[in-house]
């Protein structure tokens, strides 16, 4: 992620699950092809994208937020501990707009916040 940016820094983000009404328990939405093992942390450049996506993907309990850029590196930090290395901007049934490495956008964050 370009942390010149500010859009990219602070994506729109689908909570889901039941977990969506409870704070701290919740669960982001996931995108992940189907040639690949690894699911990757799905953001949105608009709330219209990610609207389209949790209509699409999620339960009826999904919720659509934006995070801050300290939420940010906090979701990522909980995400690459549990094992997900992958963030992806935009993503659709087949293909993302952009994909980063959630290890290299924490240390770019490190240096900028």
């Amino acid at each position: 992620m370009d942390f010149a940016k500010t859009d990219e820094l602070e994506p729109w983000i689908v909570i889901q699950g039941q977990a969506a009404e409870q704070e701290g328990a919740a669960e982001v939405a996931m995108w992940q092809p189907l040639q690949s093992q690894q699911p990757a942390v799905a953001c949105f450049s608009s709330q219209e994208l990610a609207t389209q996506y949790a209509q699409q993907h999620c339960g009826t309990t999904a919720r659509i937020v934006k995070l801050g850029q300290r939420q940010m590196v906090r979701l990522f930090i909980e995400c690459y501990r549990a094992g997900t290395k992958f963030a992806v901007l935009d993503p659709s049934a087949d293909s993302v707009r952009q994909a980063f490495e959630i290890r290299a956008v924490l240390s770019a964050a490190k240096k900028q916040l």
